[in-house]
This record gives structure tokens, sequence and C-alpha cells, in this order.
């Protein structure tokens, strides 16, 4: 079978950043979209890198989106020399051998940092830290923090990765004014909040489902959660091994960050539950393989890929909640992860701002190749 996409025209023109845009058909209030910084970016290892300034020292910054703080290990913390002050009192994380480990809750205060392509230095930023003496980076040993949703928030951002540029643009006075400048096709999704992530949705074989952009993730992926209930099996299926572990490093994967998440009390409800920790995980195996599911299509807004394949990843599932505490028994609201993959295939731009994905194929086939 082949693959086809397909996408929807833009209603309104797209002009170029920084010029006003009309919003729809309708006479409305001008709408203001400036660009204020161009990062330059760098891919390595299906990771999206920005050079950096951190701690006096040339490093380089993690890319991601999805995961809501920013953080900093704590190995890197003591290479760059930078003084950290605690917050909270000690909790307990699960480190990815499934081993408990205790956190003192900790961040770093950061007076300044710089990122290539921002034209000041971005001030007074708070990294939570995490891990051991032994965490250093993020998958090499230049990827010594990760700047989250916390620190993208505040921005609309473009990622155009065929340029090896992150855009980043204020708006003003835009509503629901088309954002989509650089082309006239686009697809567009609603953003909605699912707990501590913002998910937009996706139909796998017409099967509403939550995806969540993770630019964290090398790959693009299926919960094996939402394998189960779409009743995927894995009997007979492509099985990929998983990428040797580093140590003193700290896979940015979602499935691997799930578990800081919780660590850090992320998905916690109530100021008062601190020392609980994953118990229930620590006694999992560590992952060994991916498998391969295969589907006839995938769809999001108006574009359609098919046949389409994905790997089912296992996601950690967070404790019980007991008798006496306020913690959440919740487990992770998305079911598809799209990853560097994805935008290694599409231009997108996340207007916060206005809650909605904007996003248009560019011909590169690392996520799929239509035809």
């Amino acid at each position: 079978m082949g693959k086809s996409i397909m996408m929807k025209p833009v209603l309104t023109s797209a002009l170029m950043a920084g010029l006003v845009l009309a919003a729809g058909h309708e006479a409305k209030a001008a709408c203001n979209f400036q660009k204020i910084a161009e990062l330059h970016v760098v891919v390595e290892n299906n990771q999206i890198l920005i050079p950096g300034i951190l701690g006096g020292k040339p490093v380089k910054f993690l890319f991601d989106t999805a995961f809501p703080r920013s953080l900093l290990p704590r190995g890197a913390a003591t290479r760059l020399e930078i003084p950290l002050s605690t917050v909270s009192e000690p909790v307990t994380i699960m480190t990815l051998s499934g081993l408990a480990a205790r956190d003192d809750g900790s961040v770093a205060e950061v007076p300044q940092f710089t990122l290539d392509g921002m034209q000041t230095p971005i001030k007074d930023t708070i990294f939570h830290v995490f891990g051991s003496a032994e965490t250093k980076n993020f998958g090499s040993p230049d990827v010594a923090a990760l700047l989250g949703a916390d620190f993208w928030s505040g921005y609309e951002v473009e990622v155009d990765l065929p340029h090896a540029l992150i855009n980043l643009f204020r708006t003003q006075d835009c509503g629901d004014s088309v954002l989509a400048y650089w082309s006239n096709s686009y697809n567009m999704a609603d953003m909605r909040r699912e707990g501590i992530y913002e998910t937009l949705p996706v139909k796998l074989e017409g099967r509403e489902l939550s995806a969540i952009l993770d630019t964290g993730s090398r790959y693009s992926g299926l919960t094996d959660k939402a394998a189960a209930m779409l009743g995927i099996k894995r009997d007979g299926a492509v099985t990929l091994a998983v990428d040797d572990q580093t140590p003193g490093t700290q896979t940015p994967d979602l499935p691997s960050m799930t578990r800081i998440a919780h660590g850090l009390g992320l998905e916690r409800q109530g100021p008062n539950v601190f020392t609980l920790g994953l118990q229930d995980m620590g006694a999992a195996e560590p992952l060994r393989d991916y498998w391969v599911a295969r589907f006839k299509n995938i769809t999001i807004d108006q574009e359609t890929i098919s046949p389409f394949s994905l790997r089912v990843v296992h996601l950690p599932h967070p404790p019980k909640g007991e008798t006496g505490t306020l913690i959440s028994a919740t487990t992770p609201h998305y079911d598809v992860l799209l990853g560097v993959d994805f935008l290694q295939s599409h231009r997108v731009l996340i207007a916060n701002s206005q809650g909605k994905f904007y996003f248009t194929y560019t011909g590169v086939p690392k996520f799929a190749k239509p035809s």
C-alpha cells in the first residue's frame, strides 16, 4: 500500500514574521507576530541541541518542550561549579536501573546563561537538580542541561530543522490569527492540558487518541497501555534493541523522564507528600528492547500517512495512593508520542498563546514518507 498525505489550505494570507497578519476573512485587530530570537541548533544522535554557555563554560542544552521543568544533573552542576539550594524536604526517585535514590530537593539558581542566537543572556533561571553525583549529562558529555516547558512556554516556538533553527516569537493582539507564515498549506491541532503535559488529538486507524510532542525523545512511539487498548499484541512483531546506556548519562526519552517527574513530585497532588517513593517500580525489569506495531494509517488534523509503524514503549506506572496521602495514582495522560523523527519531517510552530500546534510536511522522510 502506498503512503499518502492530505493538507488543508491556509484560510488567511501568511506573511513574513514581524509583519501584520490578517486574522481570518474578517477585519479584526492587527496581529503583531514578532521574531525575537533565531537559535542555532544541531541534531546529534537524534537529539536537538542548542550550543550555549552555562556556568561560564561551553555546553549544549537539550531542547525538550514536553518535560515541564528545566533540569540539571547533579554531576553537571558540580562540574560547572554551579551552587545549589535546597527548597524542599527529600524525596525518593528511581534510577534507570530501577534502584531507589534519595534526592534532597535541590535547585540551581543560575544568574545567567546564553544560547547561540539569543542576543542577550537569559537571567535568573531555576534548574531543578536530580540524580546522584555520577549523573553528569543527557546522552553525551557536553549535553549538560535540559530546557523544559517552563522555559519554552513563554514563547511561540517554531522548529525548522532543515535550516537548523528554532525561532522564537512574541505575539500581540493575534487572537486566533493563522501563524503558520511559511506556507500556503498547513495543518493545525488544538493543544489541551492532560496532567502535566500538553496533548493534541490524533487518529490511529480511526481510533481517537491523545498525542504529545516530545522533542526530547529520539523516536516516536505508542505507549504499551494504548497498544493493549487497541488489541495490538507483541507476538511476531519486529523488535529493536535499546541503545546501550553509558554510565553517568540520563536518557531523555519521555518514558525514562517519567520517573524523574514522579521523583520531583510533578505528578503529585498536595504540598505535604515528599517522602513516598516508587516502590512498585523498583521491581520492574529494565527495558531491553522495543517492539514495532504496524498500522494502516495515522491522521493528525488532515495529514494522513498510510501505512504506518510505531515503536511500542513501556511507561513506568506511578504508585498506588496510600491511606493518609494525597499522592496522585493517575497514569500518564497520552497514548502517542511524536519525537525528533517527526520534527525532522515537519516544520512546526507551537503557538503557546493560542494553544495551537501548526505543522507542514517538509518532504524529508525521517518520520514517514507520503506519496
